[in-house]
């Protein structure tokens, strides 16, 4: 109950927040674009040290999370809304998708991000090995940021900036964006499995995908009222077909 309480104290206090700074902050629709291969410092027991960002992407579908790691506000319960999705979800971080978290913050550093996962793997009690924390340099920030349509802006010593959580494909090609920080564990494994192209996910998974349509504007899957009519009519059809069957053999 205090969790809840707290997840929506924190939707009410980013409305208000990003209403200051509408026209200034905010996600644009990058969906079917591929991101920038920028120069990063890569901080994991993985991979540690300077990387092009490709080359974390190792053939796997990806969450992609914009954060700077100062951040008095959003960023840290957006971070830790992550970590404890990727606890709940049925896939692995690590071996089945890549779980990201990039400052967009120039004056951070591989210690500071190394300080943040650290300070995480305490508060959750888990193990991060399997969890890259990005850090690069201005230019290389703002040309990927740019491009991916996310927008922020300094004010003093702080951004102004909205939650985001991106899904690439294993190319780099953004195929969801989440703008929330209240995740659906569902919806996003379900984002990982359209992303994966089919090699992640069951049957079920992959019925859902025909019912169920992402919906770009409000960063979610919606029920597609004509597909689930197609589908009951193919059903009923068939039905009815076997019957018919029946009763000619019954002849």
């Amino acid at each position: 109950m205090i969790y809840r309480m707290t997840r929506i104290s924190i939707l009410v206090g980013i409305v208000l927040y990003l209403r200051l700074f509408a026209e200034e902050v905010g996600v644009l629709n990058r969906i079917g674009e591929r991101v920038l291969d920028v120069s990063v410092e890569a901080v994991s027991k993985i991979k540690n040290g300077r990387v092009q960002f490709y080359e974390l992407l190792s053939n796997k579908p990806t969450v992609l999370v914009p954060v700077y790691y100062r951040c008095p506000s959003l960023c840290g319960p957006l971070i830790k809304e992550v970590l404890l999705y990727s606890q709940k979800s049925k896939f692995k971080a690590g071996q089945d998708y890549n779980l990201i978290f990039f400052s967009f913050d120039p004056e951070e550093d591989s210690e500071l991000a190394a300080q943040k996962r650290d300070s995480f793997l305490v508060e959750l009690d888990r193990d991060l090995d399997d969890v890259l924390f990005l850090v690069s340099s201005k230019d290389e920030i703002e040309r990927f940021f740019s491009h991916l349509g996310f927008l922020y802006i300094k004010q003093g010593d702080e951004f102004a900036h909205p939650p985001a959580v991106y899904v690439l494909r294993k190319d780099g090609t953004v195929t969801h964006i989440f703008k929330t920080m209240l995740l659906d564990t569902g919806q996003l494994d379900l984002a990982l499995v359209e992303a994966s192209e089919g090699k992640l996910g069951g049957f079920i998974d992959k019925v859902k995908l025909v019912c169920y349509g992402f919906d770009v504007e409000k960063g979610r899957y919606n029920l597609l009222a004509f597909r689930v009519l197609q589908i009951g009519g193919t059903l009923t059809l068939l039905f009815l077909g076997g019957i018919y069957y029946l009763l000619l053999r019954k002849r």
